[in-house]
This record gives structure tokens, sequence and C-alpha cells, in this order.
């Protein structure tokens, strides 16, 4: 176990970070930005070092990752405006419909898990194209689920079709006073897969047969697959103390073919031992103290909004005389945009406070020294006080049948708290792992989805045992402070606690000095 650091032995470490030899390929001198910010990771001289790549590439490559996961997420809500007709034809109650998107949530969750491993061995590369390519086949099963004794099959073709994902590259590419926002594009792009799908679902259902859903999810499918063949590189790279990456090859036909097939010739040699440690890394890395707070988070708040998402669907299209508000497929799609708003209100909220309060925090608390525990502040006024009181208006509304205003802004308040947790958990646990940022990201998933897949199949009982979903939402509302006040503690003891937990895989840049000179414009 880990020893807290003191504040003398931080500032020995400073020194240590400042002071230690310079392994080849380093500047002498530490790297800096025009506001004064120190680099980390140090990049080197060589120009093929992914740290310095040029920016629009570090975009593109950003976009496409959080595409291949945005499929994945649209794939899993494709059908959500379709429960009606596919009830009709399946002989079914619409709520066993929704078992569907439980199905897929389920996919997204473990898929990342089981897929690790293969990345590790073949490279991310390869494992997301081919995950892509598979995800398709699925794609195209479910859309062929046209029978009347076809429901089971479709409900495990929408498993499958969403198993396949790959995580991010953002730790290889990004500097870490760039990764507050390149996480939060890459969690708000890749969540915000669960609010276009209802909204292409409820049109495409409007005016067209449910199958078209499926081969709209197979098209965008298809668009991620070619952008990762024409564009994708591996992000590795040979740093001290590090794996050792191969040259990769500079013809465009033999790289692309080497990435895509998972070749030697640009990632290093792994044995089926190592990457089997690497799978078991994931479990360990789930038990850790500071992850379980962190998952527990994240646990609660997308199963909260799960049910809301989830159960849309029914809500909104069941008749007004058995409780519900009457709407089409196509006033189902209008609703959905309340999504978009909150989505494109966490993405704004991520890329103007995610990088900038952490900075400012610790250059006004921590004297330029940092902390990972700096990057969860940005929750408070994100995630800790709009998604309980959206909890509770939606509650009301559904329970006193309010005008669906109401209902909208309780699920924007829900969904823009949710959506926002999601980067700066994913970024604060990465940097708690620094070597282990996949499988933090798989193991976070996994914590995000295991419980909202559940939540179908209880739902009415709650509702019943309660009276309505006034109570049953608002016990959701009291139930978050929980893991509120975990991560809370992380805040102020999160380092101490790291340090006597986090054994041999608790790796990060605690320490390290982030400034030089004394200007604050950056912030």
């Amino acid at each position: 176990m880990q020893r807290t650091l003191e504040p003398k032995q931080q500032e020995e470490r400073v020194e240590e970070v400042q002071t230690k030899p310079v392994p080849a390929g380093l500047a002498s001198e530490p790297k800096i930005t025009k506001d004064g910010i120190v680099l980390v990771p140090q990049p080197t001289d060589d120009p093929e070092d992914p740290l310095n790549w040029p920016t629009w590439y570090k975009i593109v490559l950003l976009v496409i990752i959080s595409m291949a996961a945005f499929s994945a997420t649209q794939a899993s809500v494709a059908n959500a405006a379709g429960f009606v007709p596919q009830a009709v034809l399946y002989g079914k109650a619409p709520i066993e419909l929704s078992y569907s998107l439980s199905s897929g949530a389920a996919g997204i969750c473990g898929g990342p898990l089981l897929w690790l491993p293969i990345s590790q061995k073949f490279g991310r590369g390869a494992s997301l194209f081919w995950g892509v390519v598979l995800a398709m086949a699925c794609t195209i099963w479910s859309a062929t689920m046209t029978g009347h004794g076809d429901y089971e099959s479709f409900v495990v073709s929408r498993f499958f079709a969403c198993l396949f994902v790959g995580s991010s590259c953002i730790m290889d590419i990004f500097f870490l006073h760039e990764r507050g926002r390149a996480f939060a594009a890459y969690g708000v792009i890749s969540l915000i897969g669960v609010t276009i799908g209802p909204t292409f679902s409820g049109f495409i259902v409007q005016g067209a047969e449910w199958l078209v859903q499926f081969w709209f999810t197979l098209a965008i499918q298809a668009g991620v697959a070619l952008a990762l063949v024409l564009f994708f590189k591996e992000t590795g790279y040979s740093r001290p103390g590090g794996e050792q990456y191969p040259h990769p090859p500079k013809s465009f036909l033999a790289n692309r073919l080497a990435t895509l097939i998972g070749s030697h010739k640009v990632i290093p040699r792994k044995t089926w031992a190592q990457v089997g440690r690497a799978g078991f890394s994931q479990i360990k890395i789930g038990l850790v103290p500071v992850t379980i707070a962190i998952g527990f988070l994240q646990l609660i708040a997308f199963g909260w909004s799960v049910s809301i998402q989830t159960l849309l669907g029914v809500y909104l299209q069941t008749p007004v005389e058995e409780g519900g508000y009457g709407f089409t497929p196509e006033r189902q799609a209008f609703f959905s945009f309340v999504g978009w708003i909150s989505d494109g209100g966490a993405l704004l909220y991520g890329t103007l406070v995610a990088d900038r309060l952490p900075l400012y925090l610790c250059k006004r608390f921590g004297k330029g020294i940092w902390k990972p525990e700096y990057r969860l502040h940005s929750l408070w006024f994100s995630t800790f006080i709009p998604a309980p009181i959206g909890l509770g208006i939606f509650g009301c509304a559904l329970q006193y049948h309010l005008h669906y205003m109401v209902l909208a802004l309780g699920a924007f308040l829900v969904f823009f708290g949710t959506i926002s947790t999601a980067p700066v958990s994913v970024n604060y646990l990465v940097e708690c792992f620094t070597t282990h940022p996949v499988e933090v990201t798989s193991v976070l998933n996994f914590y995000r989805l295991c419980f909202g897949i559940t939540i179908p199949f209880f739902i009415d009982s709650w509702f019943a045992a309660v009276e309505g979903p006034g109570w049953t939402f608002g016990m959701m509302a009291f139930f978050s402070f929980i893991p509120y006040s975990l991560v809370i503690l992380l805040m102020f003891k999160g380092p101490a606690i790291r340090h006597r937990t986090g054994g041999t895989l608790g790796t990060s840049e605690e320490g390290v000095k982030l400034e030089l000179v004394d200007s604050t414009d950056h912030f």
C-alpha cells in the first residue's frame, strides 16, 4: 500500500519531476504553452510522437472514436419509438418491447469488458474497426426479425448489435490541460446517441415502416467504419518505462492494412498471458475505493436517467384516457429534442469549465501543483443541483399529469446533470490510473449501465408500491445524495484514499507543477 504524501514530500516530488535526468528524445527544458502551462506529459522532439500531431488531426481522431461510441449508444435505442407497431407484430405489450432497449444497454455495458483483451492483443484500430463491422452484421439481423415469433431473437440481436464498442485514445494524444475538453467532447458525443436515436426513430416510424430504423443505424455504422479505414492511426508511442512500439509503415496502404488487421508492424507483441493480466486488471481497478465511489455516482445517475429515457416512449404514447399523453411517434420525436438541448448544454459546460475550473483551483489553492481531485469540482453546478430537482419535477409531472412542457423541464435537468457526470468521472479516474486508461473506461462504462438495464423490469412494481411515479422519482432524487456525498469526500480526502488503497495500479500525475509563470490569462 502507498502512503499519503505530506506537504514536504509533495514539494520533494515537484523538485524531483523538475530535476530528474531527461530521457533521450526529450528537450532539456520543460516545454510550456504560451500561457505558461507546463506540458504534461512532456512530448519528445519526434514529429511522429502522437502528442506532436497537428491539432486538426487530433480532433479528427477524437471525432472518430467518439462517433464509434456514438454508433453503439444510438443503436441501443434505435427502435425507441417503434414499440407500438412491433408490439402488434410480435403480440406483446409495449413495455415488453422496451426490454430490447435494456438488451442493447446490456451489450454496451458488457461489451468493453470483453473487448478490452482483444484490443490489447490486436490494437485499438483493429478492435474498433472489426467491432463496428460485427455491429453492422447484428443490425442487419435486427432488421430481418419480421416474423410473429421473432420477438426473442430480436431482443437477442439488440444485445449483440451493441456489444462491440471501443474506447478512447485521449490519454495518448492530449496533454493534461486539454483533457477536460477532450473528455467532455468524447463523453457527450458518445452519449448523445441515446438522444438522437429516439428522435430519428420517431420521425422514421411516423412516415415509414419500423425496419427503416435499423437501416438508418446501419448507415451510421458504415460511415464510422469508412472513417476508421481512411484516417485512424494507432496512438501508442515508445516512452521511457512504457511499451515499445515499432515504427509504422510509411506507405498509406501498408499502414492501413497493418492497422486494421492488428499487425505487429504497428503494435507491440503481447502474449495471451499478458492479455489475460490486462483483462484481470479491470476487475482490480473496479474494486479500488475511488473507483467504487465514482462508479456508484455513475450507477445511480445513469440508472435514473435510463429509467426516464427507456420508458419515455411508453409514457408519451399511452392514450390520455389511460393516464398517458397520447403522443404520436412524430410528436415524441419532437419531444426528444429536449435531450438535444441538454446534451448541447453539457457539451458547452464541459468545454468552458472542465479545464478552466480545475486549473484555476490548482493555481489558487495548490500553488500550481496538480492533483486529480481538482477535476471533481466541476460537478457542483452541473450535477449535484440540477439532477435531483429534475427528478422531482419529472415525477410530479407524471403523478399529476401536468403539461408536457413541465415533463420536458424535468427531463432536461436530469439529462443535463447526468451527461455532465460522465466526462468528469472518466477524466478523473483515468488520471488516477494513468497507465490503464482503457481499463478505466471499460469499468466505468459497466458501472454506468449495469443498474439502468434492470429498471424496466421493476419500475411498474415500484410505481404500484408507492402509489404512482411521484414518490418513485422523489425517492430517486433523495437516493442521489448518497453517491454525491462520496464524491464530495473524494474532493477533499481523495489523495489520502488513493495513496492508501490504489495499490500498484494507482499511478497519477499528482505533484507535477503545471505553471512556470504568474499569468492567469488562461483561466
